[in-house]
């Protein structure tokens, strides 16, 4: 079994920046690989990584399903390995039912966690959002904020609870 080594950050604190030099340091190729091609380091958050695995559709199911079936995923992907597994996650490390952990210690080799100062992390995610710096700092102070939480239309990511910046750093 190839543990997981998770890749985790509050959105926006370098984490794709790194995922691009690991790829190219994994790939030891003649040729930079494009930030669109970072196969070697998935999201954890990723429908298509839990539809491909699970046997069944996402689409199909409530978040919270979704959610307390994530561990099980990840240990799967763990067991299934063929070689070490990075994976990028922003999700905080929360517990989805019966106390169970969303990033389960059984599929789990390590962690680097990703923190960049929170005044800079506001002024980057208000322009990946595409609102301004305050209702991004709304958002980061946010108990409850969540991407990918609107069941109106289907999305190419899960659900990711991100707590608010400062309870996602400390879980």
């Amino acid at each position: 079994m190839n543990d997981i080594i998770w890749l985790a950050s509050y959105p926006k604190s370098g984490n794709t920046w790194f995922r691009v030099f690991l790829t190219n340091l994994l790939r030891d190729a003649d040729t930079p690989v494009s930030i669109n091609e970072l196969e070697s380091t998935p999201i954890a958050s990723a429908r298509g990584v839990f539809d491909n695995n699970m046997g069944f559709e996402a689409s199909d199911m409530t978040a919270d399903e979704i959610d307390r079936l994530r561990p099980e995923l990840y240990i799967h992907l763990a067991e299934n390995a063929t070689e070490q597994l990075f994976m990028k996650i922003h999700d905080a490390y929360t517990d989805v039912a019966d106390n169970m952990p969303l990033i389960p210690v059984a599929a789990t080799g390590g962690v680097l966690y990703f923190i960049r100062n929170p005044l800079d992390v506001a002024v980057s995610f208000a322009h990946h959002i595409g609102r301004d710096y305050d209702s991004a700092i709304y958002r980061m102070a946010d108990d409850t904020f969540a991407f990918c939480r609107k069941s109106d239309r289907l999305q190419n990511q899960l659900r990711q609870k991100l707590l608010s910046w400062s309870g996602h750093v400390l879980g």
